[in-house]
């Protein structure tokens, strides 16, 4: 199932392009989305501590270190997402995402850690383009 998910999000994001709406440190609001629409739009904001992805798929708002880039940057984006590791530090949630004991997840959990996942690498190459590095 998770391959599946991944092809679909794939497919999903193909033309989505990166607004980094504010950026101060570890208070981030990065907006992605295709052009011209909002269809699979989706954001990620963090602050000390927290980082909450919302869209299309739902809002989850996960916690663990003070720069949460930096939490997820430790599962590079040529690996799956730690879903079941992700989940231990998942603070709320506007929907059902699953059973932890049988570490079934929904498709809109899935997708969404995809999307943190993708999300934070295009932030990245952005950040690293502007800095003409």
């Amino acid at each position: 199932m998770a391959a599946s998910i991944r092809d679909q999000f794939v497919k999903d994001i193909a033309q989505h392009r990166i607004d980094i709406q504010l950026d101060q440190g570890v208070f981030r609001h990065v907006v992605f989305k295709q052009p011209n629409t909002i269809q699979q739009l989706f954001s990620l904001t963090t602050t000390p501590g927290r980082l909450v992805y919302g869209g299309d798929m739902g809002c989850f708002v996960f916690e663990r270190l003070p720069d949460m880039f930096q939490f997820f940057r430790s599962c590079p984006e040529s690996r799956a997402p730690n879903f079941d590791y992700w989940h231990e530090k998942l603070v709320a949630v506007d929907q059902p995402y699953g059973s932890w004991k049988r570490r079934q997840y929904t498709i809109h959990y899935l997708w969404a850690c995809h999307a943190i996942q993708w999300g934070i690498a295009q932030y990245d190459i952005a950040k690293h383009t502007e800095g003409g590095a």
